[in-house]
């Protein structure tokens, strides 16, 4: 019934089943004897009409909602990933408190997840932190490729706060300790990993 709903709702843009002009705006149809419209941006509701009985119509409004939250879940699995602007908020307050900030960020050649990285390299200079971009075309197969992954310099007394601050901004991120050369620390921005963006 679910697909059926869908594609129903689905029907040639601007006109109902039986080819009715609607408003530019919303598709139409009938399904048993309930009306379905469904505007542009892709909102759905049921009407209830005189032959369509409010049980009905409550068990297709479930179903379509049901329908535009799994609609939405994909288009979160497979949008870039973007820091928003509260993250990157977060993250200028708690770093650029931390004086002789230098990070090392590995850009990697995929088009979303060097967007990504971009986007990382902006916020921590904002941040005031002196950043080091190596460019990577790929990851070598023993290298963590999906997400953000931290590598940490144990030497460094501020390196913790780094990590920190990732936390507190509500970023998902992988971390290690390990050296890492000339710098407190080292953010590998790699491929989108499979799910909601993140």
């Amino acid at each position: 019934m679910k697909h059926y709903v869908v594609g129903m709702a689905l029907i040639a843009f601007g006109f109902s089943i039986s080819g009715h002009l609607l408003a530019a705006d919303q598709i139409a149809t009938a399904i048993g004897n309930c009306n379905v419209v469904v505007n542009a941006s892709g909102q759905s509701r049921v009407e209830v009409t005189s032959n369509c009985n409010k049980e009905t119509a409550a068990d297709l409004q479930k179903q379509l909602n049901k329908e535009r939250t799994e609609r939405t879940a994909l288009g979160e699995s497979v949008a870039p990933r973007t820091l928003s602007v509260s993250q990157r908020k977060s993250l200028v307050a708690s770093l650029s408190s931390i004086k002789s900030l230098r990070l090392r960020v590995i850009r990697l050649g995929d088009a979303e997840a060097g967007a990504f990285a971009d986007s990382w390299i902006e916020t921590l200079r904002q941040a005031g932190a002196e950043v080091e971009v190596r460019r990577v075309g790929m990851m070598g197969s023993n290298a963590p490729t999906n997400g953000l992954f931290l590598t940490l310099n144990p030497d460094s007394p501020i390196s913790l706060g780094i990590s920190e601050a990732l936390r507190k901004a509500g970023v998902t991120f992988s971390f290690r300790k390990s050296s890492v050369d000339q710098v407190d620390a080292e953010l590998l921005v790699g491929y989108r990993p499979l799910g909601p963006s993140r």
